[in-house]
């Protein structure tokens, strides 16, 4: 439909240990390929980890150890707005994140202090609030198992602080054995 915004959400380089399933260059050249077919209007760089968009390509080849964000940044040239995201939980690392893309993709900050677009876009030295309380999450509009199933994932990436993931963790007790929720 006529407005419509379609993105693509891609991990650039697919590693499992130490071993390469594809290399930055080869997602480039499937990313030309898409483009060549499908009017995107952004594509996004996600993968799972801590810091991702900290990444640097791991393959060897003419990119090893680069940041990959540069490395695609550099090789769409503009043709396509590029979204980076995974960890980005402060003003500074957003910031850090622009530099080689033209949107962020945010979520922690989102849930844990709301107010973060107006701090980063008046340029708000102090930092997000990332700690979340049980007596917070009413205020938040959090209902209380909506992390039921992934704070073990939140511990991956750890962009919320471990106190923080340890509260999530407890409010486990308030749905267990309830058939709406599925045990873990």
């Amino acid at each position: 439909p006529s407005g419509f915004i379609l993105g693509y959400r891609c991990t650039p380089e697919e590693t499992r240990g130490q071993e390469v399933g594809y290399t930055v260059e080869e997602f480039n050249q499937v990313t030309d390929w898409i483009l060549e077919r499908v009017p995107l209007d952004y594509l996004c760089l996600a993968s799972w980890g801590r810091d991702v968009f900290r990444n640097r390509v791991r393959a060897a080849g003419p990119h090893q150890g680069r940041l990959i964000n540069q490395v695609v940044h550099e090789h769409l040239a503009g043709r396509l707005p590029l979204m980076v995201t995974g960890g980005i939980n402060s003003i500074a690392k957003a910031q850090e994140a622009l530099e080689h893309s033209e949107l962020v993709g945010i979520s922690t900050p989102f849930v844990a202090d709301p107010d973060f677009v107006n701090k980063f876009a008046a340029g708000d030295p102090n930092p997000i609030n990332l700690q979340i309380s049980p007596e917070d999450l009413a205020d938040l509009a959090i209902p209380q198992a909506a992390f039921k199933d992934i704070v073990r994932m939140m511990d991956i990436g750890q962009a919320l602080p471990q106190d923080t993931r340890d509260q999530f963790r407890k409010l486990e007790e308030n749905y267990k054995g309830d058939k709406t929720f599925k045990e873990v």
